[in-house]
């Protein structure tokens, strides 16, 4: 991976106007673009993250509202508490560990045959099985006749042992 020189927090304040109530970032006149000033900065990806231009680097958007308000650089990786990618609120937001945001996690993945977090359907034995892995070890929660009983206790679980759970 190609670094890059990483803009600065008072090069970016001085091109980028952040709401933190919004999450919206705006040119500035000190802008040295053809984008009006006042104008939203960025574009929205088909990932669901913001992207902004600046200085002829692109940025996540998330990272740079972190580093409009807090003066530096995340240590970490951007979690978006809520779970919405393009909501970029600064309250929104938090500085955590890779383990951390993956617990944070509040969609299924586009591969999973059920739809649910933590739900499997055990065709053998014709039920809902719940499963949950915390600090990479894979804790079994039961069998159950319905699937919403199943998702019940791995959100359960969820809330227990992930720390970085915020449903």
């Amino acid at each position: 991976m190609k670094t890059i020189d990483k803009v600065s927090a008072d090069r970016l304040r001085e091109v980028a106007l952040y709401h933190p109530d919004t999450g919206i970032f705006y040119a500035t006149p000190a802008r040295p673009t053809s984008v009006r000033p006042g104008s939203i900065l960025g574009y929205l990806r088909k990932d669901g993250y913001w992207y902004i231009r600046v200085d002829g680097h692109q940025y996540l958007a998330h990272r740079l509202a972190w580093l409009y308000v807090y003066g530096e650089w995340p240590k970490h990786l951007i979690d978006h508490i809520d779970g919405n990618k393009s909501n970029n609120r600064i309250k929104n937001l938090r500085d955590v560990p890779k383990h951390i945001n993956q617990q944070n996690i509040r969609a299924p993945y586009k591969s999973s045959s059920t739809n649910t977090l933590g739900v499997i359907w055990n065709k053998r034995d014709k039920q809902w099985y719940a499963v949950i892995t915390t600090n990479k070890k894979k804790r079994h929660l039961g069998m159950f006749k319905n699937k919403e009983d199943a998702v019940m206790a791995y959100l359960e679980a969820k809330r227990e042992s992930h720390d970085g759970c915020t449903i």
